[in-house]
């Protein structure tokens, strides 16, 4: 190899080099700029996981308070359709009391208006 011959390898290898060092600046930063983006990435994923966490908290309390609730209204159901028999049975005890009544008033005023 001359030295001419030797002298434009070097040349080109150094080119070469250069090239390579560039690129490798820019994968550099590249990667940087990602792992800026990871990082903001993994802090956001704490932050919805604790977010999270305290709306799974509220949940299990409003689940426990409607636990609550649905026993009082079965209760009152229970109640209410215990009050609902009680008044039918009321009803046909009215009408049993006050029947002989009603056709007494009804017979004085045929009585009336005659």
């Amino acid at each position: 190899m001359t030295k001419s011959e030797y002298s434009e390898l070097i040349d080109f290898l150094g080119r070469k080099f250069d090239a390579i060092e560039t690129r490798l600046t820019g994968l550099e930063v590249g990667v940087e700029a990602m792992r800026d983006d990871i990082r903001q990435l993994a802090e956001g994923l704490v932050a919805t996981n604790e977010r999270l966490d305290r709306i799974e908290t509220r949940l299990e309390r409003l689940e426990s308070k409607s636990e609550g609730f649905e026993m009082c209204f079965i209760h009152l159901e229970r109640r209410f359709d215990g009050l609902e028999s009680r008044f039918d049975g009321l009803g046909s005890r009215f009408e049993s009391l006050f029947r002989d009544d009603r056709l007494d008033v009804q017979r004085r005023l045929k009585a009336l208006e005659n």
